[in-house]
């Protein structure tokens, strides 16, 4: 669930250009760097946040990351210009590493493996 809303919900950010730069009279290279540096802070922020979930575990470091994802888009919403997209932007990112990433696809395989599916042959069959 965190995965498709975390990713879900940042894949559909480049629909919101027009209105976000026409109401805070940014320009679109404003609204682009902001994407580009959650890219950027989520993938300089990977390593720290497994370390993170390797010590507190992963439904802490998923929680965090919701909460941090929250934070994030609140001060989308209220940003005033670019140095506020620019902060919602890190914190996206870094909640990207928490929730969007390996992580969440690790608990989602912790969830699985106790029910006794076993992917692996099944895709074995297809591929082969």
């Amino acid at each position: 669930m965190l995965l498709s809303i975390g990713m879900g919900l940042r894949q559909s950010l480049g629909l919101f250009l027009t209105p976000v730069t026409r109401d805070l009279a940014l320009t679109a290279a404003d609204f682009t760097l902001t994407i580009a540096i959650q890219n950027i802070v989520w993938g300089l922020s990977q390593a720290p946040v497994g370390a993170i979930a390797d010590r507190f575990g992963l439904r802490v470091t998923l929680v965090a990351g919701t909460v941090i994802y929250i934070a994030g888009l609140a001060a989308m919403a209220a940003a005033g210009g670019e140095m506020a997209m620019i902060v919602s932007g890190v914190l996206i990112g870094i909640a990207l590493s928490c929730t969007a990433s390996s992580l969440a696809l690790a608990a989602c395989a912790r969830a699985v493996s106790g029910t006794g599916l076993l992917l692996a042959p099944v895709t074995r069959r297809m591929f082969t």
